[in-house]
């Protein structure tokens, strides 16, 4: 990633979240929303080395359950549940309260191309 690949919102929004989480307030629903823009803001290397960098801490499966049309990974909730230790409710219950507080919406499956 290089100065190029960086907006301005990406940024603003970067800043933000980090200066929220300095702050003890990481868990916040405006943190939280700050979080969201940047990463629809940030730039394709930064998701790459993010993705990378989860499925290094085994927060993911090492291999996606499937791709989307535009080839973004995807995973399956309860696979993500049993990486974390928890109950695939208890996952449904913080994704659905992320979706809430940020606006973000994920996929629902009808855009997944499952892999063999």
């Amino acid at each position: 990633m290089n100065k190029e690949d960086i907006s301005d919102e990406f940024r603003i929004a970067g800043d933000l979240y980090s200066a929220l989480v300095a702050r003890g307030l990481g868990q916040t629903p405006e943190a939280l929303q700050a979080f969201a823009r940047m990463i629809d803001a940030a730039p394709q290397s930064f998701l790459d080395m993010m993705h990378n960098k989860v499925v290094e801490m085994g927060l993911i499966p090492d291999k996606p359950d499937g791709y989307t049309s535009d080839g973004e990974p995807v995973y399956r909730l309860d696979a993500v549940a049993t990486r974390l230790g928890i109950s695939q409710a208890e996952a449904e219950e913080s994704l659905r309260d992320f979706q809430n507080e940020t606006g973000a919406q994920f996929l629902k499956g009808d855009d997944v191309h499952s892999v063999q």
